[in-house]
């Protein structure tokens, strides 16, 4: 093709790609139409107990709504929002998921965590950036605040689509930090990641985030060809297939304490977080990643 075709062709592809991928991070039903917004109290949330942690101004700038933590269960899971939500779509995403995760019987205190994600359509790279950045950090500062007010109970967290940058990124501890101020958690999930596929190796990008983990589940879709297989190759301009298609690049490279799954029977050709995180996500979740207190993990694999 020639060169001039294609320069004409770089904005509408970007446009269109960008696109694809905010409308498919997000849900279907409607949402409240101001992206600045506070979250909804918990009778509109439809009486789901879950607390919003708002990180979208930085590290020194977080508001917890409303103030907690309680601390009123054994456990905390903090769900972290994807690429391109404002805080409105993401109150939205965390009311349908934590419904979706009592459901099936989840005893922890719900997070739902909002980082600057909604950069502009077009502005993948701009998107991962913040997620390095001030997405990242305030997730930090959050987790080690939790830890501090909770007396260190278990944290679970899960991450869908380039949320999964932003978990993995949080848990990278600085250079020459002590063990005991390493932020560590029982569990995490990288739904859907959109992270390159050798990135949790020890010398992957993101690589150093693995040992501060108990135990890592990469719940990949082996369909997601449109989002996963097409756009985030040209958005992210990687050559590698990402993380959340295919699962690791070269699994004996990865560390023992990550278990991956393929959950294309059961998500098909999609990208949606609220349609990823049903119950068999959760079914799966509490008997492989965060069982209730006093029962054992299953190292079996999920019935789909």
């Amino acid at each position: 093709m020639p060169p001039t075709v294609i320069r004409a062709l770089r904005l509408p592809v970007a446009v269109v790609l960008a696109g694809a991928l905010a409308l498919s991070a997000c849900a279907t039903a409607p949402r409240p139409s101001d992206p600045s917004a506070r979250a909804a109290s918990p009778v509109e949330r439809g009486g789901v107990d879950w607390v919003l942690v708002n990180g979208r101004g930085g590290p020194n700038a977080i508001v917890v709504d409303p103030p907690g933590p309680s601390c009123s269960r054994p456990c905390a899971l903090v769900i972290v929002d994807g690429f391109n939500n404002s805080l409105s779509d993401a109150t939205h995403n965390f009311t349908g998921i934590s419904a979706s995760y009592r459901e099936a019987g989840g005893e922890c205190d719900v997070f739902g965590f909002a980082w600057g994600s909604d950069v502009g359509l077009t502005k993948f790279a701009r998107a991962e950036a913040a997620a390095d950045g001030d997405g990242s950090r305030a997730l930090a500062s959050f987790l080690q605040k939790e830890r501090t007010a909770c007396h260190a109970r278990p944290v679970h967290l899960v991450g869908h689509s380039l949320a999964a940058r932003v978990l993995l990124r949080a848990l990278i501890p600085a250079p020459g930090t002590p063990p005991s101020a390493r932020v560590t958690v029982e569990s995490a999930a990288l739904v859907a990641p959109a992270i390159a596929a050798d990135a949790l190796e020890p010398t992957g990008e993101l690589g150093a985030a693995v040992p501060q983990i108990g135990r890592l589940g990469v719940f990949y879709n082996s369909e997601d060809y449109m989002v996963l297989g097409f756009f985030y190759p040209l958005a992210s301009r990687r050559k590698t297939q990402p993380l959340g298609l295919g699962g690791s690049r070269d699994r004996a490279r990865v560390p023992p304490n990550v278990v991956e799954v393929d959950f294309a029977d059961r998500w098909g050709p999609t990208h949606t977080a609220l349609r990823a995180y049903g119950r068999a996500f959760w079914d799966y979740h509490l008997r492989t990643l965060s069982p209730p207190p006093g029962i054992a993990r299953s190292n079996q694999p999920p019935r789909l």
